[in-house]
This record gives structure tokens, sequence and C-alpha cells, in this order.
């Protein structure tokens, strides 16, 4: 499930900025985390133990634990919009600049002045 992982690293990586003074009062802190997966969401919220969530693994329990203790927050964000899924996924070249060029990544090959 990439959104426990996501959640591993986002628990590392603000411990490590709270030992840097420079990026402290910064906005390094926020722990909210952006997911396309509704139902992900909605999982790690709901406390309560349904006959249909008993076997979900226990990284599901995880997630949720993180969002109870208040270390993360989750909110949805549209497929369209999620553009880590730029760097993971196949997508046709228009979808492929759309999301490179988002996240500020520049082709040093073929520089465009």
């Amino acid at each position: 499930m990439a959104l426990k992982e996501a959640v591993k690293e986002h628990l590392w990586l603000r411990t490590l900025f709270k030992q840097i003074p420079e990026l402290n009062n910064k906005g390094y802190n926020d722990y909210i985390l952006y997911t396309d997966s509704q139902s992900a969401i909605e999982l790690a919220k709901n406390p309560e133990h349904h006959a249909r969530t008993k076997h979900i693994d226990i990284q599901y329990h995880f997630v949720r634990e993180n969002t109870q203790n208040g270390l993360i927050n989750l909110k949805y964000i549209s497929t369209n919009q999620q553009l880590a899924d730029g760097l993971t996924k196949a997508l046709d070249p228009t979808k492929f600049n759309y999301y490179t060029t988002s996240i500020g990544l520049k082709d040093l090959a073929n520089p465009k002045d």
C-alpha cells in the first residue's frame, strides 16, 4: 500500500526536520498527505471495525493509528492533480509534459529558450 509508505516517509522526514533548527517554523512540519484514494481516507478516519474490514492488512491500521494520533492528516486530491503520478505511471506525452513541468523538471538536453 503506497499510502503506508508515504506515511512512513513523512514521519521520518518530520523527525529529521525537527532536528534542523533552520527548517523549524518554515512549514516543513506540516502533516498533510494528499491521496487520490477516498476509500483509504475513509478507512483511516473510521475507528470502528466493520465486518468488511476485519481482514484488512496491518498496513491500514498503521495509517489509521497515525491519523488518529494527529501525526498525519489525509486530504483528497483528484488523480489529475496528483503530481506524483507523473513519476510512477506510464503516461501519454501530453500528460507526461504536464506533470514534469508542474513539478519544475526541465529538459537539459533540449532546452527551450
